[in-house]
């Protein structure tokens, strides 16, 4: 494959909905000696099973999205209720893998009383959960981009209950000089690839430098 990367990230769609890809694509990525997390909604890891088999694989991180705390906001949001997300993170938690939690901030909607009640729902676990708040991007009738103060509000609320917190403010200008490298199937290089040039001109400021990789370039 040659020196493309030192690290991966397994993300979306939704990688653990085909886990004999993923486990198959963390095995090869680890004989590589490359650090491999996983990105995921975390529906599906509130199972001991599937926790263990990440355990198993030696996964360097899981980045679980909990959207929201409430049900209700949970169901509007997703279409599913949040029970699966809530059990996962305690496995996550009991099973000593590394990972941390994500909040997507939207003015309204998962505001602050909802940050401060997801706040307490992880520390309630441990005060000592990574946990990370992320700005909106507005939809077509759907909210606002929060404000830098009141990124900071929601920043100070979850600090007076977790030890490791951080707001991603100003997502325009994060990360500038990152490279992007994708894995996907050999049947869908084509795809990802037109997908990714179209991305890489369209996302303003990042000047992102994708590298679309196929399946089984990994084991060469």
């Amino acid at each position: 494959m040659g020196d493309i990367a030192s690290e991966a990230v397994l993300t979306g769609g939704e990688p653990t909905l085909n886990p004999s890809y993923m486990f198959n694509l963390i095995e090869r990525l680890k004989n590589l000696n490359m650090k491999v997390e996983v990105s995921t909604n975390g529906y599906l890891l509130a199972n001991k099973d599937y926790i263990d088999k990440l355990k198993k694989c030696c996964v360097d991180l899981v980045k679980i999205d909990l959207k929201a705390f409430s049900n209700g906001i949970h169901q509007w949001y997703t279409g599913k209720d949040n029970e699966n997300v809530l059990k996962a993170i305690k496995l996550l938690h009991d099973q000593n893998i590394n990972f941390l939690i994500r909040t997507i901030f939207i003015p309204e909607v998962v505001d602050f009383n909802e940050i401060e009640r997801i706040a307490l729902f992880i520390a309630g676990i441990s005060r000592n959960i990574p946990y990370r708040i992320y700005q909106f991007v507005p939809s077509p009738g759907i909210s606002r981009r929060p404000t830098r103060d009141e990124m900071i509000k929601a920043l100070e609320i979850v600090k007076q209950y977790l030890n490791d917190v951080n707001a991603l403010i100003d997502v325009e200008s994060f990360r500038a000089d990152w490279r992007h490298i994708e894995i996907c199937s050999d049947d869908l290089y084509e795809v990802y690839r037109d997908i990714a040039e179209k991305s890489e001109k369209a996302i303003r400021g990042w000047k992102q430098r994708y590298r679309i990789v196929k399946m089984s370039e990994i084991s060469k």
